[in-house]
């Protein structure tokens, strides 16, 4: 008797995951692709990410190395370029990096706002928060509605316009991007149709 009990919760117990299962995948997916808060983030520590893409042109870059347990590269010449795909549409983007400039060269980082002109809108990318042996944080914002955007995609680049003249390198342990629009809910999107 105490068997057929078990045996009919446990069926029971996975016919209600085998309803909730698909629920809550499609719940995440609509949260991650409408995002209702209003903020998207995402990180590129060196790794493959749908979000950030890697840094290039190769000769201007080192190659991906540890330097303390940490994956970083180096920034040898100017300009590098990388791009930030959004998975919707956002009004401004903060991007921030984690680096060290040990001879303090001047730091822009711009976003395309011509391809055909090849225009950027540059901007100091100095830091204001040191994170001690060097490293420091730097964060920049843009609004998004000013610059040439590929579907949902910008070209970002990072300028050291000294780098020639004085040498050596800058190197980045890490960029975050945040890109944020107007909180949104069900409510929004309902009427919007």
């Amino acid at each position: 008797m105490k068997f057929i009990i078990s045996m009919k919760i446990f069926i029971r117990i996975i016919k209600i995951l085998i309803i909730i299962s698909p629920c809550i995948l499609i719940g995440w997916l609509l949260w991650k692709n409408f995002v209702p808060s209003g903020n998207f983030s995402a990180v590129y520590k060196f790794e493959r990410t749908p979000w950030i893409s890697a840094l290039r042109p190769g000769h201007r870059i080192s190659e991906i190395r540890e330097e303390d347990g940490i994956r970083v590269q180096s920034l040898t010449d100017d300009p590098v370029y990388f791009d930030i795909t959004f998975p919707i549409t956002f009004e401004s983007v903060v991007v921030e990096a984690d680096y060290k400039n040990p001879l303090n060269q001047p730091f822009k980082i711009g976003a395309f706002t011509s391809k055909k002109d090849w225009k950027f809108a540059l901007k100091d990318f100095d830091s204001k928060k040191d994170l001690g042996d060097g490293w420091r944080t730097a964060t920049v914002e843009f609004n998004l509605s000013g610059l040439d955007k590929s579907g949902r995609k910008i070209m970002m680049i990072l300028s050291l316009p000294e780098i020639r003249k004085l040498g050596g390198e800058v190197v980045i342990k890490e960029i975050r991007m945040r890109a944020i629009k107007t909180p949104t809910t069900i409510l929004d999107y309902v009427f919007s149709y």
